[in-house]
C-alpha cells in the first residue's frame, strides 16, 4: 500500500508540475505583453484636458498643463503633442508623433476644430468610448483565460481525485472481496 501511496504521490507532483508549466505558458504572453500607456490613464487624460479646456486654457496650455501633471509615458505624449503644435506642426502631424492608442484624443480635437465647436465634450465622449472598448476587450480576455485554465485544471484535479478516492476504495473492495 506504501508503495502505491509514493508512486500516486510521485505522478501528482509531477503531473501537477507539469500544469503549472503549461499556466505559465498560457498566462505568460499576458504578463509579458507591457502596454506603452494604460487604456485607463489615457482615458484619465482626456478628462483632465477636457477639463482643462472647459477652464478657459488654449489647446497647447491645456496639453502642456495636464502633460507636466502626469508623471509617466502619458505625460510625455502629451508634451510631445504640445511641442509639436507649438512648433507648427498640423494636428494630425502632432499626434503622428505618438502612439496609436491617442487616436480617439486626435480625432476628437480634429473633429471640433472642423466642427468649429468647442472639443471638452468631444473629448469626454472619447474618454468614455476608451474605457467602454477597454472593458470589453477585458471581458474578452478574461474568457479566454477561463477557457485556457479548465484543461490544466482537469488534469490536475482529476488524477488527484482518481487517486485519492477511487483508487483507495477499489483497493479496499478487492482486499475484501478476494482477502476475506
Amino acid at each position: 500500500m506504501s508503495v502505491l501511496a509514493a508512486l500516486s504521490c510521485t505522478a501528482a507532483v509531477l503531473l501537477w508540475s507539469r500544469t503549472m508549466v503549461v499556466a505559465a505558458d498560457l498566462l505568460g504572453p499576458l504578463e509579458r505583453a507591457p502596454r506603452a500607456v494604460p487604456v485607463v490613464e489615457i482615458a484619465s487624460c482626456l478628462e483632465l484636458l477636457a477639463l482643462a479646456l472647459r477652464s478657459g486654457c488654449g489647446l497647447i496650455e491645456a496639453l502642456e498643463i495636464v502633460g507636466a501633471q502626469v508623471d509617466d509615458i502619458a505625460g510625455v505624449h502629451l508634451r510631445t503633442v504640445a511641442a509639436a503644435l507649438r512648433w507648427g506642426l498640423t494636428d494630425s502631424e502632432a499626434w503622428s508623433a505618438v502612439p496609436a492608442a491617442w487616436l480617439p484624443a486626435a480625432q476628437a480635437l480634429t473633429l471640433s476644430a472642423r466642427a468649429g465647436v468647442a472639443p471638452a465634450d468631444l473629448l469626454l465622449a472619447a474618454a468614455a468610448d476608451v474605457r467602454r472598448a477597454e472593458s470589453q476587450r477585458l471581458e474578452v480576455q478574461t474568457a479566454r483565460l477561463g477557457v485556457r485554465v479548465v484543461l490544466p485544471l482537469g488534469l490536475t484535479f482529476l488524477p488527484a481525485f482518481v487517486f485519492t478516492t477511487v483508487v483507495p476504495v477499489v483497493i479496499a473492495l478487492t482486499t475484501d472481496v478476494f482477502g476475506g
